[in-house]
């Protein structure tokens, strides 16, 4: 019903369930990026999408100091 809908375009991804720590990294055309997120506090393994709870109390923005080591940021 939704793809026939065409609202949000006409292409479905589905997408395997990889278990463990889950970022996004945004890219832009141009080579530019948003900062990393990290999203925690899944509910059953999978990150909450539906507005259960809003984003910013799910996620954080990860910083590279250096050498493999981070710090996060709410």
């Amino acid at each position: 019903m939704l793809l026939s809908a065409e609202i949000y375009g006409n292409t479905l991804t589905a997408e395997p369930y990889l278990p463990g720590q889950e970022i996004t990294i945004s890219v832009f055309a141009d080579g530019t990026s948003l900062p990393i997120a990290e999203r925690f506090a899944q509910k059953g393994g999978v990150a909450p999408y539906n507005g259960d709870v809003p984003v910013t109390q799910n996620s954080r923005t990860v910083i590279e100091k250096g050498a493999g080591s981070y710090n996060y940021y709410m």
